[in-house]
């Protein structure tokens, strides 16, 4: 009803929610095989809504995993490190990998694995692409994270409101797929980190702004 509203978007979150549990899957010694637990964020948050979406489609194409425990971390890396430590204690080994919907929490879920020598033996996983997840996949603390992609998302944001401004696309003629939709992050592993590197660190990406469509993952309803 806003008059002056071109479009919104979103990090597709079941996208990463299930690129992240393939990786870890995939991570295991035998691939596919293993025992994990979940941690997720705040239980009514968006975002981790969908992310457990994403993990439980993967679990439907990985039956050799086997979900131990589902707990809920609100995002915060004192009580993920809190709920690491109570699972080690716990399961210890028996543990494969630690599902975990977000970098903060996953910074506690390492930490927690450190203190007892398990960072890279259980493997974990992240979301967001912060510099210290970063950091952690590299360091192989971590099997990966998805990064929601700045770049693309500001930069479309900014040329879908030029191009209404100036008059290219006209909002009362734009479909629902235009005007709400989903964007792909960037997900960070071992083996994409060069890439990774080389497109957002070392250089700018170079987008086509006026490629509207190039944004589009899919939409959002």
């Amino acid at each position: 009803d806003y008059d002056h509203w071109v479009t919104f978007q979103s990090c597709d979150a079941v996208e990463q929610g299930y690129l992240i549990a393939k990786t870890l899957f995939e991570s295991f010694p035998t691939p596919g095989q293993g025992k994990i637990c979940v941690l997720e964020g705040l239980l009514a948050n968006n975002a981790n809504t969908d992310r457990m979406k994403g993990l439980k489609k993967a679990l439907d194409e990985y039956p050799g995993i086997e979900v131990l425990d589902d707990q809920a971390g609100d995002w915060e890396t004192g009580k993920a490190l809190t709920i690491t430590e109570n699972w080690i204690a716990k399961y210890g080994e028996e543990m494969t990998g630690i599902w975990c919907a977000c970098d903060d929490m996953a910074i506690g879920v390492v930490q927690a694995l450190k203190a007892k020598g398990l960072n890279g033996k259980i493997k974990t996983t992240g979301v967001d692409g912060t510099s210290a997840a970063i950091a952690l996949v590299e360091s192989g603390d971590l099997a990966c994270t998805i990064m929601n992609n700045g770049w693309l998302q500001a930069g479309y944001g900014a040329a879908y409101a030029y191009a209404a401004k100036t008059g290219v696309i006209k909002t009362s003629e734009m479909d629902n797929t235009h005007r709400m939709f989903l964007t792909s992050g960037f997900l960070v592993t071992p083996d994409t980190m060069d890439e990774y590197r080389k497109t957002f660190v070392e250089n700018a990406p170079a987008y086509d702004y006026n490629d509207l469509d190039y944004v589009i993952a899919g939409p959002m309803f």
